[in-house]
């Protein structure tokens, strides 16, 4: 059962109908537990006996609504809550954030009981009215919160829905104003009404939309605990308010109940003669016996830059303990015992999780915050604030903002500071907002903006941290400083490049890894590496042009080799492998992989097998796990090929997965080559489980190029079995992951297999041109083999086989 008072009276569920026991029942759910003989008298004062009417109406509610009502001798109370009442809870919860839904008209509409008392008519009227005026109050809160956003349509909306709120009556003087400054932010034609209503108090309002909406922006946000804070201090309690320059210190004075402030230096009791009354020229013991007898609480802006009578008698007065409260504001320590010390920083996300991607876009920085709530462009808005920070403090800000984790050794060392600049500059940064203890800077990401748009002064930054770092932790920066190295910084610029290179390999972007060595500062092993990376993206031609340049070493035949066999040259990759293999162990264990495909391509199995186990011992010799599991993973395929049966290849995949470890990209490169081999067995459920957590996992670890793979097999395998819809999405994801790997050979096969699925064969044709075209001649060869007919036009009854 619900009651139902918003807009009528009624409750559903029941047959209760008439209106004056519906009347008792929303009166005792609003107001709780009743007296008898109150209620009598309340709703029926004529009556020869009340209390007997009201026991007859208890009776009659109770049998109609199965337990809505309940009583003992003494009182009355309602077991339902109302809808009345769950819109009044979730306003107190948090003013605005209610369900809009539930106001559906004034309290009790429409209700009228000949002879009821004029208490009851006078509580209905006062409950409307009460309910009205928190449900008009909470839409023009949302409607300002909106404005603070610049979304003053909405901002419009939500004032003409608490303007016009049935039940409100019309607005008071005091709110005239904020309704006038919506309207005419959002440009709504209730702007003029309200003019016309103002126009009757005497109030003349006028204002252009651009400055009612800079106004409007303005609103005070994130600072609502501390408000509370310094609001609930007890009578004769002191404050101090400690905070750098635009934290927020004065907007919070501000807005505190009683008299503000602001500093004032130059004459004797500059700061503070605005006091009514002050009798400055009758001296200073006259002025203390006035503020002994001051009746208003006091807020004092910038303690620092008051004059020093003014400080002096602030200080007299706090000894001789005055009733007000008083809340001094200042960007330096207390100067004055004080009961409260409140330490600004800058605004939590919390504060600011009303107002959406405000805290991300600030870091809560209030100067920041402001200037995004007036819709002012966030860089120049940090400019301003950098521009009133010491250059120390600047750069320091500026260093940490380039750092991946915070390290304040390092950008001391960098900057040559002094551990009193360093202390004195990072204290600066903690006043404003700008960052914590530990280093860590707020907002990063705009801060690493305003550096991009000043190419010279990131360059510098970046190369002065850079030299103090080695490998991986060093490239970012080296990236951003590279037109600035010097020769002596060349041979920690390409260990940076190559340790980042070889991370983006490891996790399958072979692309990205390429295009970053293409920046470094070439030599041979940069030429070594860019040519391997290369080959992982499927680039076999590409790859060749690189090797092309180096000497004929070891480790260059056995890439080379690979790359030959890459391209159906098995006669010129044997060849190289076999000069590999006089080599050191990684290009033994390269040639030997490379010898193993071929005997495997051949049908050799047995001298396949050989090869693979020798190359897995050297791979794992050296550490590269990565390639032991790619081997053991050719030995396992090879074993199935030779046997048809899966036990000597589960045998080894068992291996190659007890060699992964907690290694998820190392498990997708197994468990995608153990699906395709139940797959080939027939096993289809098995194999759709496999690959779907294949997916799952190289998702999850990064792993994009195994991603593509398994997502095209697992497209292919419901591609032959006839589930097209299935295929079609495995294809697009296939896609999607191939071009994050830029794995060209995955890429035209996907798109050979999609363009096959459609039977778009114009758009297969592509594809296998594609193919061709980044050196997969072979592999659009057996496209073509296999799909000859269709491909120049025809039909054939052959099931389309990716």
């Amino acid at each position: 059962m619900r009651l139902q008072t918003l807009g009528g009276l009624g409750l559903s569920g029941s047959g209760l109908r008439r209106p004056k026991p519906l009347l008792l029942l929303s009166y005792l759910a609003l107001e709780g537990p009743q007296e008898r003989r109150f209620l009598a008298e309340l709703f029926w004062p004529d009556a020869a006996n009340g209390l007997a009417s009201l026991s007859t109406a208890l009776y009659r509610i109770g049998k109609s609504t199965d337990g809505a009502i309940d009583a003992d001798d003494l009182r009355a109370w309602s077991l339902l809550t109302s809808d009345a009442q769950e819109l009044l809870t979730q306003l107190e919860r948090g003013g605005s954030d209610f369900d809009r839904s539930l106001y559906r008209g004034p309290f009790l509409a429409g209700i009228y009981l000949p002879g009821w008392s004029s208490e009851l008519e006078e509580w209905i009227y006062q409950t409307r009215e009460r309910i009205a005026r928190r449900v008009q109050q909470a839409f023009l809160k949302l409607a300002e919160e909106a404005a603070a956003l610049g979304r003053f349509q909405e901002a419009g909306e939500q004032a003409a829905a608490a303007h016009r709120l049935p039940g409100a009556g019309e607005p008071e003087v005091e709110e005239l104003e904020r309704y006038f400054i919506l309207f005419t932010a959002a440009d709504h034609p209730a702007a003029a009404l309200v003019g016309e209503q103002a126009q009757e108090y005497d109030l003349s309002l006028s204002q252009e939309p651009t400055t009612a909406r800079a106004q409007l922006r303005r609103v005070f946000v994130g600072r609502q605990a501390e408000l509370e804070r310094l609001a609930g201090l007890s009578s004769g309690q002191w404050a101090w308010v400690r905070g750098g320059a635009g934290i927020g210190k004065t907007s919070l004075l501000q807005r505190l109940p009683g008299r503000y402030l602001p500093a004032r230096a130059g004459l004797p009791y500059a700061t503070l003669e605005p006091l009514e009354g002050a009798e400055i020229a009758a001296g200073e013991e006259a002025m203390l016996r006035r503020l002994l007898r001051w009746e208003v609480d006091l807020n004092i802006d910038d303690w620092e830059l008051i004059d020093a009578e003014s400080r002096a008698l602030l200080q007299r007065l706090r000894k001789l303990r005055p009733h007000i409260r008083v809340v001094i504001a200042s960007s330096a320590p207390p100067a004055l015992p004080v009961e409260v010390l409140l330490e600004l920083n800058s605004l939590p996300a919390e504060a600011l999780a009303a107002h959406g991607e405000l805290w991300a876009a600030t870091g809560g920085v209030p100067q920041l915050v402001g200037a995004h709530l007036r819709g002012e462009p966030l860089a120049e808005a940090l400019a301003s604030v950098l521009q009133g920070l010491t250059q120390k403090a600047r750069d320091v800000y500026l260093s940490l903002s380039l750092l991946e984790q915070p390290d304040l050794g390092l950008v001391r060392r960098a900057l040559e500071l002094s551990a009193a600049e360093m202390t004195g500059a990072l204290e600066t940064l903690l006043a404003a907002g700008l960052a914590a203890p530990s280093g860590r800077v707020w907002p990063r990401q705009l801060a690493r903006d305003y550096l991009a748009a000043r190419p010279g002064l990131l360059g510098n930054m970046a190369l002065r941290s850079a030299r103090l770092l080695r490998g991986i932790e060093a490239f970012l920066l080296y990236r951003s400083a590279r037109n600035l190295w010097e020769e002596g910084d060349l041979p920690e610029v390409r260990r940076a490049y190559l340790a980042w290179a070889k991370q983006l390999l490891e996790r399958g972007f072979s692309q990205q890894a390429a295009d970053i060595l293409a920046e470094a500062p070439p030599d041979e092993e940069v030429r070594f590496q860019l040519g391997y990376a290369l080959e992982r993206a499927g680039k076999f031609k590409e790859a060749l042009g690189q090797l092309g340049e180096l000497p004929p070493d070891p480790r260059v035949l056995a890439l080379t080799a690979s790359l030959y066999w890459r391209l159906s040259e098995n006669e010129r990759a044997r060849q190289a492998a076999q000069r590999a293999l006089n080599g050191d162990m990684w290009s033994r264990a390269k040639a030997l992989t490379v010898l193993g495909n071929l005997a495997q391509t051949q049908g050799s199995y047995q001298e396949a097998i050989g090869c693979y186990r020798k190359a897995a011992l050297l791979w794992q010799g050296l550490n590269d796990s990565a390639r032991h599991i790619d081997v053991l993973n050719n030995t396992a395929n090879t074993e199935f090929l030779r046997d048809e049966q899966p036990e000597g290849a589960l045998k080894v995949y068992r291996q190659a997965l007890a060699a992964a470890g907690d290694n998820l990209i190392l498990h997708t490169r197994v468990s995608n080559n153990m699906a395709v081999m139940w797959e080939r067995l027939g096993e289809l459920d098995r194999a759709v489980r496999i690959f779907e957590e294949t997916i799952s996992l190289a998702q999850e670890s990064g792993a994009v190029a195994i991603a593509a793979r398994a997502w095209n097999n697992l497209a292919a395998l419901h591609h032959r079995n006839d589930r097209p819809e299935e295929a079609a999405t495995g294809y697009a994801a296939a896609l999607r992951f191939a071009h994050l790997a830029g794995d060209q050979r995955i890429l035209g096969i996907v798109l050979a297999n999609s363009a096959e699925l459609e039977e778009d064969y114009l758009a297969l044709e592509e594809a296998l041109r594609f193919l061709e075209e980044t050196g997969h001649a072979p592999m659009a060869g057996r496209y073509r083999a296999r799909l000859g007919a269709k491909l120049e036009g025809g039909k054939t009854a052959d099931r389309p086989t990716p």
